[in-house]
């Protein structure tokens, strides 16, 4: 706990540690078959409204009645886990919802800790005193129901040859987080081809507002407390995931097979290519680098130094007028020889020579104000997937093998190719052609595309002409990139995938970079 306010502790330190030693308290109070309760320890720590508790990654911090401001200690308090749904389940990224009574997180589905596939969950969070633990209560997958519409792509009810476009509709591919009146949940989606965007999702009507666009990857979020507005940390700085997504016009059909591959493209090891930025979320193309300044040389240590990266996560001070985030510096082997940076290793100029370091902005024409009152959560979801105990993953829809027309929204057509895997759970394959295919009126796209999943491997030909210009190709033997063998590892990546716009050239990074 750090002071903001220029004051300092009883101790004298204007920091406090409250977690200090807990670790063996946290395996203490695990229980027997609860595999998951309790495995992280201090992860996205988050404060109960009641000032008592804390949230610290699959635990709750429990100082009783005191306040973890004034008389907290670490010998004083419990750590006690929270139990999983089901046998193996994992919790990764929890978020308290604003009631205190509610927790959203993701579930991955690994494969040698490699993640294949991602659910955003919902559920009430309940204190069971006897088994010393938190349990989950009411699990809900914000995965739309049989009932409900199944994607952004799908086959026309009727003609089933034909493909629709929906408006945005339950766009939470992984869990981001609440917003502070607890209605919506906050995610991640595609509605233009490998723009990862943030979403707000009605909980309520599962109708999906976009609230960052730009070709990159945002990802750590959080609307301000009267949710007119959001921070977030994106990885436009350097136009990074600009050789895959910058091409306007392009629906994400082939996402579908390769959005997996995101992942190794806006790490490099320890590296993150994130910087904060601000939007209000009614004008999401509107946007203001948190940290903008006027020397942002790598290696130079100030606030936009691009060798300090923007971590998860960002958050906003009660009264709306600060917003808090971390960075860390890059650090070998993510810097030196062969890397898209400086060419060694910076020196941090940090006091002890920190490699981390925790920021605060004060935004100084905001005024201060009281966060509204939180309506308590009903667990009402009527689009999503509800599970009882102990049930397995839900069964995420898929587009069936086949061949489909989607005609433009303005004009053209594409011709969409759908291969299954053998087991027939998931699509393998995609191949697109395009013909004079427009959204808009003003972008036009033609050509081929295809994608396959697990190696994810692309082959693009695509140009667009209209208001912009430009292309989206590979040579013959396409871009391959090749999930590592487990967790912690890079993946491999040969070949190359450039995007043409307007007379920039983007290409994708090689494999470490």
């Amino acid at each position: 706990m750090i002071k903001t306010d220029g004051t300092r502790f009883a101790n004298g330190e204007a920091w406090r540690c409250l977690t200090c030693g807990i670790a063996d308290t946290a395996r203490a109070n695990r229980q027997p078959g609860s595999s998951g309760a309790g495995e992280i320890l201090v992860d996205h720590p988050q404060a109960f409204r009641d000032g008592t508790r804390m949230l610290i990654g699959t635990n709750v911090f429990d100082c009783g009645e005191l306040r973890l401001v004034d008389t907290c200690t670490p010998d004083k308090a419990t750590v006690y886990p929270i139990a999983p749904h089901r046998p193996g389940a994992v919790m990764r990224e929890l978020r308290l919802h604003p009631d205190d009574r509610h927790l959203g997180f993701s579930e991955p589905s690994l494969i040698n800790g490699v993640f294949v596939d991602q659910f955003a969950v919902v559920s009430g969070l309940v204190f069971n005193r006897a088994a010393a633990r938190y349990e989950l209560t009411e699990v809900t997958y914000l995965l739309p129901n049989a009932s409900e519409s199944q994607g952004l792509i799908e086959p026309v009810p009727g003609e089933p040859a034909r493909l629709r476009r929906n408006e945005p509709t339950a766009m939470i591919g992984e869990f981001r987080g609440f917003t502070h009146d607890g209605k919506s949940a906050l995610g991640i989606g595609t509605y233009d081809s490998w723009n990862f965007d943030l979403f707000v999702t009605d909980l309520k009507t599962a109708g999906s507002r976009r609230v960052s666009m730009d070709p990159a990857y945002t990802d750590p979020s959080k609307t301000s407390p009267d949710d007119d507005w959001i921070v977030y940390m994106d990885g436009r700085v350097g136009d990074r995931m600009s050789f895959a997504g910058a091409l306007p016009g392009v629906p994400p059909i082939v996402d579908v097979v390769n959005t997996g591959a995101v992942q190794f493209f806006y790490n490099n090891g320890d590296r993150r290519f994130f910087q904060p930025y601000i939007a209000r979320i009614d004008d999401p193309g509107r946007t203001q680098q948190l940290n903008a300044c006027d020397d942002p040389t790598p290696g130079s240590g100030s606030v936009c130094d691009p060798l300090w990266n923007g971590r998860a996560d960002p958050a906003w001070s009660p009264d709306g007028t600060a917003i808090v985030y971390w960075q860390a510096m890059a650090v070998p082997p993510a810097c030196g020889p062969g890397q898209p940076t400086a060419p060694n290793c910076p020196v941090s100029a940090e006091p002890g020579g920190r490699a981390t370091r925790l920021m605060i902005a004060e935004l100084t024409d905001r005024q201060p104000h009281e966060p509204p009152p939180v309506e308590p959560f009903d667990m009402d979801i009527p689009w999503a997937t509800r599970v009882e105990p102990g049930q397995p993953l839900p069964t995420r829809p898929h587009l069936p093998a086949g061949t489909y027309t989607l005609d433009g929204d303005v004009s053209g057509k594409a011709t969409v190719v759908v291969t299954e895997n053998a087991e027939g759970t998931a699509v393998s394959r995609i191949d697109v052609d395009y013909d004079d295919y427009s959204i808009d009126g003003d972008n036009v796209v033609n050509g081929t595309e295809s994608a396959t999943s697990a190696p994810y491997t692309w082959h693009s030909d695509l140009t667009l002409s209209g208001k912009h210009s430009g292309s989206r190709s590979t040579g013959r033997d396409g871009f391959v990139v090749t999930p590592p063998s487990k967790s912690g590892e890079r993946a491999t990546i040969s070949g190359e995938l450039i995007t043409v716009l307007d007379g920039r050239t983007y290409t994708s990074p090689r494999t470490g970079q």
